[in-house]
């Protein structure tokens, strides 16, 4: 349990890193536009504090929550609670989510295995 959520928050690190765009800093991502009035008009892209960074990453996490997760993410949730991978993938799919439970009460392995292979059937 401690080992999936130490991946978890890695993950969500990761995700976290990842989300800072940088490329406001460089002049020529700006883009220059003709008014109608034969007047230049440059449209400066808008500098976010960390506060909207933050947030912003945050929204997008709870829209991630929402929204179907990735084929990695839920491979590796396969491999370490393979019941939420399976219920995950199919939209809480009672039966397999209960045939997942059942073989991973039976034999680890299986449900493992179950859950791989649903998860590459429904993703």
């Amino acid at each position: 349990m401690i080992v999936s959520r130490v991946i978890f928050g890695l993950l969500m690190l990761g995700a976290f890193i990842g989300s800072f765009s940088w490329s406001y800093a460089n002049p020529a991502t700006q883009q220059v536009l003709k008014a109608p009035s034969a007047t230049t008009v440059v449209a400066l892209p808008k500098k976010q504090t960390f506060i909207q960074k933050v947030k912003g990453f945050f929204v997008s996490a709870a829209e991630a929550v929402v929204n179907k997760p990735s084929k990695g993410l839920l491979i590796v949730l396969a491999i370490f609670i393979p019941w939420l991978a399976v219920g995950l993938a199919t939209d809480w799919e009672f039966k397999h989510v209960l045939i997942n439970i059942l073989l991973g009460l039976f034999t680890c392995l299986g449900g493992i295995i179950h859950a791989i292979i649903i998860v590459n059937k429904y993703s």
